[in-house]
Order: C-alpha cells, then sequence, then structure tokens
C-alpha cells in the first residue's frame, strides 16, 4: 500500500526479488494506474481487481501495489492479520516525482495524490502492517530490504539485501529520487496549492497526526467558464445559479470543521449566497448575506464515515439574480474538529479582493 510515485514502485520491486528467490518470478500490477487516478471514472474494487488478474494471468504469484486500497481490502486483511507493506513518503515529493516524468498537469497530479491519502492512512494501523519511510529507505536500503523480507516471511541475508539494492539501483528504481519541487516549472500559487492540499499528510505520515488540509482556487472552477479556476474576482451578475465548485478530493473519515474564504464587492450587500458541502449526499449547507463589502469566512461542519465516491465538493452558489458584483474565492480551510479555528480579519470595501492574496 502506499502513495503513486517512486517509493511505492521500489518496495513492490523490492518484493518482487525477494519472491522471486524462491522460484517463479511473479507478476507486479500497481492499481489504480496513474490514468486512472487522474481519470473521472470509477475506480471499482481493489478485491475484484485481484481475483480478475489471477484469473486471466499465468503466474501464480502476484506483487500486488494498491495506491488507494479502499474499505473492503482493508476489511479482509485485518480479520486475516495478513502481512502487507505500507510504503509512506512525502505526497509532496510524489507530486514531484510525477510531475518530473509525465506532461500531466500540477492540478490533476495534485488531486490523485491528495486522493490516495486518506485511503492509505487507515493500513497504517493494521495489525499485518509494516509502515517503511521513504527517507529511511533511501539511507539504508539494505536495512528496509532486509525489514520487507523479515515481515513478509522471506528473509534475506546482508549479501542478498545489497544484491537487490544494487540491481534495482542500476535498472533506476531508487527509492528516492533527487527531483527537487523548485526545479520544476510551477508559479508560487501552484506550489502554495500542492502544499496546501498536501503537508497535512505529510505531517500524519511523519508523525501520526493529521495536520490541517487547505483547497487553494487554483484547485477550483468557474461554472460558467470551465475549466478555468477562479484565480481572479469573478463577475456574477445574473440570475441565481452555482458560481464555484470543486475539487473533488476525498477527506478522511471523521468530523471535519470547513472555512470557505470569499470577497465580496458592494453590490452584493444584502444578496444571499448559498456554500455546501457535497459527498456522497449533501452534507452541510449555509446562507451568507454580506452587510458590507470585504471578506468573509463561511463556517461549515460535517462528518463522514467512509471517503465519498467521487470526493468531496464545495460549492458556492448566487442564491437569487443580481444586477451587478463581483466576487472572489480565497481558499478553503479543512481541519478535524480537535484543532482551532482560525480567525478572518474584518476587510474594508477597497479591499475585498485582498482574499486573493490568501
Amino acid at each position: 500500500m502506499g502513495l503513486p510515485g517512486r517509493f511505492a514502485e521500489w518496495c513492490d520491486a523490492v518484493i518482487a526479488r525477494l519472491a522471486s528467490a524462491a522460484g517463479e518470478v511473479p507478476e507486479i500490477n500497481t492499481w489504480p494506474s496513474l490514468d486512472e487516478l487522474t481519470g473521472s471514472k470509477p475506480l471499482g474494487s481493489a478485491l475484484e481487481h485481484i481475483a480478475l488478474l489471477l484469473i486471466a494471468g499465468g503466474s501464480t504469484r502476484l506483487v500486488f501495489g494498491a495506491r488507494q486500497p479502499d474499505r473492503e481490502l482493508r476489511s479482509v486483511l485485518a480479520q486475516t492479520e495478513t502481512r502487507f507493506v505500507v510504503a509512506l513518503d512525502d505526497p509532496r515529493a510524489a507530486v514531484t516525482e510525477i510531475l518530473v516524468k509525465t506532461d500531466l498537469s500540477f492540478d490533476a497530479v495534485t488531486r490523485a495524490v491528495a486522493n490516495s491519502c486518506p485511503f492509505v492512512m487507515p493500513y497504517v494501523g493494521l495489525p499485518g502492517a509494516l509502515a517503511l519511510h521513504a527517507d529511511a529507505a533511501k539511507a539504508e536500503p539494505c536495512e528496509a530490504i532486509a525489514a520487507i523480507g523479515d515481515h513478509l516471511g522471506m528473509p534475506v541475508d546482508p549479501g542478498g539485501a545489497r544484491r537487490i539494492a544494487a540491481d534495482l539501483a542500476e535498472a533506476g528504481i531508487l527509492p528516492a529520487a533527487a527531483a527537487d519541487q523548485a526545479a520544476l516549472p510551477l508559479s508560487v500559487a501552484q506550489r502554495k496549492a500542492i502544499d496546501g492540499a498536501l503537508t497535512g499528510y505529510a505531517e500524519f505520515f511523519a508523525n501520526g497526526k493529521l495536520g490541517p488540509v487547505i483547497w487553494t482556487r487554483d484547485l477550483f472552477t468557474v461554472l460558467e467558464d470551465p475549466p478555468r479556476p477562479p484565480l481572479d474576482a469573478i463577475e456574477i451578475a445574473g440570475d441565481s445559479r452555482c458560481l464555484i465548485f470543486g475539487p473533488y478530493i476525498h477527506l478522511p473519515p471523521g468530523s471535519w470543521e470547513v472555512q470557505v474564504i470569499l470577497g465580496f464587492s458592494r453590490e452584493t450587500v444584502g444578496c444571499p449566497f448559498l456554500v455546501d458541502a457535497l459527498g456522497d449526499g449533501q452534507l452541510a449547507l449555509t446562507t451568507l448575506q454580506p452587510d458590507r463589502a470585504g471578506v468573509f469566512s463561511v463556517d461549515l461542519n460535517f462528518s463522514i464515515n467512509e471517503p465519498p465516491s467521487r470526493g468531496l465538493e464545495i460549492r458556492v452558489l448566487l442564491g437569487r439574480g443580481i444586477a451587478s458584483g463581483q466576487m472572489a474565492f480565497g481558499q478553503v480551510v479543512l481541519r478535524p474538529m480537535t484543532m482551532r479555528h482560525l480567525d478572518t480579519d474584518d476587510k474594508s470595501d477597497s479591499e475585498f479582493t485582498s482574499v486573493l492574496q490568501i
């Protein structure tokens, strides 16, 4: 189990090499593929995918690398106490790895990695889990290989571990790469989007405590001009309608406190705006009527038992028609209920677009 990226691929390759020492060379299958993770089609069931692979394949040995392992697979592993490896990496590094080797957009990759994080998290505490961190494996790859072998009942001596590490390195399969996010042609706002969506998960994989999740405007869409994100103030004159939606990213189960930061011009005073959260149905809804021009924090609270099938959607809707006016979208801040709320300063009429500087 692991995030899409180099470290999980390295763990797949290590397990395959350890298993091949017993005779038959196993097939490696990664599910979902990167194309599936960045696509819009439902992913299906991990167990069904494994069953189809075993039925269709000629090999009796399979190394299965799950990048978005679901609840059904987790339930089976927990009940049987099956041993497996959890490859833990900084999700920001995983985004960098994928951006370096593909031509995918930063928002698609950020969304794919962010969607994997809540699914990998619950596996860390299962009885059969061996949690390995990419930094430790990069520093001592032979020790990581030996730990994997011992945990899975395929022990390897120090010489064998060194040979596996050397062979994989020669093939360009390393536990971590030298790719640096700073070297990528990303804007400041795009880097902020990656950090906001993934730093909280990086904290969890490092110390077991989930930090805040921040979805910046780069991950959202203006409904009347898709796929443009709301990078500037948008004109909202017209009938009632949805203005902004997104980002279709999963969250871990639990109770969440959500702040949607918005800016409104003077013309919008007294006009109702609706902000809601959707999962597999509506999770929360609130209404805001600006009493002045400026920046406002809209608060939502909800609980989820499992990540929604298509990820979480936050929408901003115009409640009734308006002759003129502008709205600026700041960001969405999501915190587990135990975390402290962020205060929002009042802003004057001339500063409503300051929300775009968040």
